[in-house]
């Protein structure tokens, strides 16, 4: 069961509830980008992904965490998506 789904223009953002973990869907190439995830202004998740080609990305939140989060995906070429979701 989808919780929350947040669509930017090149990815979309599938949070599942049940099992704790945020689905990233990027339609398309988009080069470098910064993932973070963080709740209460502290960072719990972040990466740096080269995104040459369509691509979907898991990633697993800690279980049995709950309240809100943001997640913040910034690209090498000023690409910006923001976002808050709940758990």
């Amino acid at each position: 069961e989808i919780n929350e789904c947040l669509t930017f223009k090149y990815i979309v953002v599938f949070v599942e509830d049940s099992n704790y973990s945020v689905e990233l869907d990027f339609m398309e190439g988009i080069g470098v980008v910064e993932i973070a995830i963080s709740q209460n202004g502290s960072v719990i998740y972040s990466s740096s992904e080269n995104i040459l080609s369509p691509l979907r990305k898991y990633l697993q939140l800690p279980f049995g965490v709950s309240g809100e989060y943001c997640i913040e995906i910034k690209g090498d070429n000023g690409a910006y998506a923001y976002g808050c979701f709940e758990l």
